[in-house]
């Protein structure tokens, strides 16, 4: 159940891409060309790249040079093919570099695709849809399921898993998450709406109305449970509650004063709610959100039974990789 890392080839080259020092076995392979001989990759993963962080990038270079080399394959003579670095490669034209080292090598379809799906995963240089894309493309190029996308990628299985859900989002969705009007919690808690429609228009209330991921969540399961998504939104605005549990956070709805002071009803009735409901739905929240995070971390059904005082956690297994999965993250050191 040993935890299978990089093959150590690859490993090599993208210690090298993270260090100026370069290993000496490395270094054989280390040399200059022309910068116009180069050519980006087509299956770069990243397709959005920050001019900002870029001219940056330029200014750095030309004060101190590059002091990474690009990593490159030949694709015919005096013609090359980055695998990575091409933010270097970016700045480098902008700085008026004419000439970059490079390192030179042959790689297969997935070599390429995931030394450069790696270089980036590394440096956080991904949005959540091209990062979920360029899973995808891995696996399906590679032949591989999601266990072993994980391992390649030194990342965990239900966070593997968690990323390629992102795929099924709509496409007005996408849009909002990659340019930042919605976080991936979000995301992810608008997938547990199944139609389309009902999904597109709750994320337009969750960024008219800049809901929090809780308070996705709690819409999101209203409308799974059968709601409209305007009722859903009614109940959650006004705090109310349903079988499928009571709404943790109120919002303003633009209909009246804020739903986050005290209010009376006609009667004259105070309706705040009192210290000890507020005390349960906030202890109840923190649980909820417990249970989420051990989920994402397991990777498979987690639940607590008890209160924050005491209680169990209940871990269900469904198959020999789910508990091989389980026992490596609780027992490390004996694998």
């Amino acid at each position: 159940m040993a935890k299978r890392r990089l093959g150590r080839g690859i490993d090599a080259l993208i210690q090298a891409q993270e260090s100026e020092a370069i290993p000496e076995e490395t270094s054989r392979d280390l040399t200059t060309i022309p910068l116009d001989s180069l050519e980006p990759n087509p299956d770069q993963p990243r397709k959005e790249f920050d001019p900002e962080a870029i001219h940056e990038l330029a200014d750095s270079i030309r004060s101190k040079g590059i002091l990474q080399p690009i990593l490159v394959e030949q694709i015919e003579e005096g013609r090359y093919r980055i695998v990575a670095g091409e933010r270097r490669y970016r700045a480098s034209l902008e700085a008026g570099i004419k000439v970059v080292p490079v390192l030179v090598r042959s790689f297969t379809v997935e070599e390429r695709l995931e030394i450069a799906l790696i270089e980036n995963i590394q440096r956080r240089d991904l949005n959540p849809l091209e990062e979920a894309r360029a899973i995808r493309s891995l696996i399906e190029s590679a032949g591989i399921n999601q266990e072993e996308a994980a391992r390649r990628l030194g990342m965990k299985r239900s966070s593997v898993a968690n990323v390629l859900r992102l795929l099924r989002l709509p496409e007005q969705v996408s849009q909002a998450l990659v340019s930042q009007e919605i976080s991936a919690g979000h995301a992810r808690a608008l997938l547990a709406i199944k139609d389309d429609g009902d999904l597109t228009h709750a994320g337009e209330l969750v960024i008219e109305h800049g809901l929090s991921v809780r308070m996705t969540e709690t819409l999101a399961t209203r409308v799974s449970a059968g709601e409209s998504v305007e009722a859903a939104f009614a109940a959650l605005a006004s705090g109310g509650s349903t079988a499928a549990g009571p709404a943790t956070d109120k919002v303003d709805d633009g209909s009246g004063p804020s739903t986050n002071q005290d209010t009376d009803d006609k009667s004259g009735k105070n309706t705040r709610p009192n210290s000890g409901e507020a005390g349960f739905r906030a202890r109840e929240a923190e649980i909820a959100d417990i249970e989420q995070r051990l989920i994402e971390l397991f990777g498979t059904k987690v639940k607590l039974k008890g209160t924050l005082e005491k209680g169990s956690i209940e871990i269900t297994y469904l198959s020999m990789d789910d508990l091989d999965r389980v026992v490596e993250i609780l027992l490390p050191e004996t694998q």
